[in-house]
């Protein structure tokens, strides 16, 4: 998906699947085990589909390999599902709306 908004819809993507998949576990296993596991595959298909929010940003990784961590954190903002990405997301709009306002 391109454009200034492309990651942030893939990551809502990928956060309702992780909602939906953590809803199916919570069948077999332990809420605390459900968040583990929901946070390694958050960070697994972030990485695969190169989903990072910060990139998105126009913030760029100076160190060789360093977008991983951007899409590692866009994976621990997924993890939360839905609601745990819209309030990440209005976090990080919020400091860009304030920052422009200060310029």
């Amino acid at each position: 998906m391109e454009g200034e908004f492309g990651v942030l819809v893939t990551a809502f993507i990928l956060a309702l699947f992780i909602q939906l998949l953590t809803g199916r576990f919570k069948e077999f296993i332990t809420d605390r085990k459900t968040a583990f596991v929901a946070l390694l595959i958050s960070v697994l298909l972030c990485v695969i589909y190169k989903a990072g929010i910060l990139d998105m940003l126009g913030l760029k990784a100076q160190l060789p390999y360093g977008e991983y961590a951007d899409y590692m954190l866009t994976g621990v903002a997924v993890s939360g599902g839905a609601s745990g990405l819209t309030e990440f997301a209005r976090g990080i709009l919020g400091q860009i709306v304030r920052a422009r306002d200060n310029r």
